[in-house]
């Protein structure tokens, strides 16, 4: 049989000038600039801002979401969740306080006794 003649290749060279991306050194890190302190205003107390959070309408308005829910069978765990995620609802550690401050009045409308 006929051998194959193909063009030969000339063998790598065994060391190159240029160095792989990931074995070049880091660039020098650049410190940034000190910044001014800035003022902050002062924080009412916790107590405070959170029970300034949910208004009277929004109360009634839990309140009222959290009967109906019950009266279709939703659990007492669900509620504060589920009425959170609804529009124009407070967020959900007002929702589980209202919960927790009118349990007895939510359960009353509901029609549990």
């Amino acid at each position: 049989m006929p051998k194959f003649l193909g063009a030969k290749r000339a063998p790598p060279p065994a060391a190159t000038t240029q160095v792989a991306r990931n074995e070049r050194k880091p660039a020098a890190v650049v410190k940034p600039a000190p910044k001014a302190p800035a003022k902050v205003p002062p924080k009412k107390p916790a107590a405070q801002a959170e029970r300034a959070g949910a208004s009277e309408a929004a109360r009634d308005q839990v309140i009222a979401d959290a009967a109906r829910l019950v009266q279709w069978g939703r659990k007492w765990f669900e509620l504060p969740e589920l009425i959170a995620r609804m529009a124009d609802r407070p967020s959900l550690p007002d929702v589980r306080r209202i919960l927790k401050e009118n349990k007895v009045a939510i359960e009353k409308k509901a029609g549990n006794p």
